[in-house]
This record gives C-alpha cells, sequence and structure tokens, in this order.
C-alpha cells in the first residue's frame, strides 16, 4: 500500500511539474490551482478507466482487434478461439490493481487545487 501511494504520489507530482513547467514555473495561485487540479482530474479518470477495464469492458475490441490483425498477418496465426474463449482466457487473468490507490491520492491532489481555487477566488473578490 505504501509503495503504491508513493508511486502515486510521484505520478501527481510529476503532472503538476509538468503542467508548472509549460505555464512557465510562475507560482501564481491560479496556476498552481491549473495544475493540482488537471493532475487530480486525470488521476481520477484514469483510475476510472482502470476500474471499467477491469470489469472487462473493452474485452470486444480487443477481440475484434486480434481477428483482425490475424486476418492481415497470417504469420501471427489464428486459434479458432470464440468470443467466449477469449473472454474466459482473459478473466482468469489477475486484473489491474490500485485503482483505489491512484483515485484517492487523484482526490487529495483535487482538494489542493480546489483549496488553491477558493483562496484565488477570495483575494480576487477583494480586489
Amino acid at each position: 500500500m505504501l509503495k503504491r501511494g508513493s508511486i502515486c504520489f510521484a505520478l501527481g507530482g510529476g503532472i503538476v511539474f509538468f503542467i508548472l513547467a509549460i505555464k512557465g514555473f510562475s507560482l501564481r495561485i491560479e496556476v498552481l490551482s491549473d495544475a493540482f487540479s488537471t493532475a487530480g482530474l486525470l488521476m481520477i479518470l484514469f483510475a476510472g478507466l482502470l476500474l471499467v477495464s477491469g470489469e472487462g469492458v473493452f474485452l470486444g475490441i480487443g477481440y475484434a482487434l486480434k481477428n483482425a490483425l490475424c486476418l492481415f498477418i497470417p504469420a501471427l496465426g489464428n486459434r479458432g478461439e470464440t468470443y467466449t474463449q477469449y473472454r474466459q482466457r482473459k478473466i482468469e487473468k489477475e486484473g489491474a490493481k490500485g485503482q483505489g490507490t491512484l483515485f484517492l491520492v487523484g482526490i487529495f491532489f483535487l482538494g489542493i487545487g480546489v483549496l488553491f481555487l477558493m483562496i484565488w477566488w477570495k483575494g480576487f473578490s477583494l480586489l
């Protein structure tokens, strides 16, 4: 859990650093709000994507692409596998883990971004 959490925090920090680099490392409140909110939202959305892909939502697309690839490249060989067999084989593999940690760290980064937004909004309304 600690390893996953630290990796997620490093990922979020990297996204924040990337956004700050795009904005010219300006440490204004609105730029910090943008950076942390973007990192949080991206992490939450990726956690959702991991959740639905672990449930098998994209198995039909994978099966169709595999059969299309085998059709155009005969050397890959088509095992004659039906969709039911393909689905069973893929479901037996272990699904993605860590989407809960990614979601919680994303909520944390989004919370920091919203906090910066509230500070900026309060300061902006006073001017």
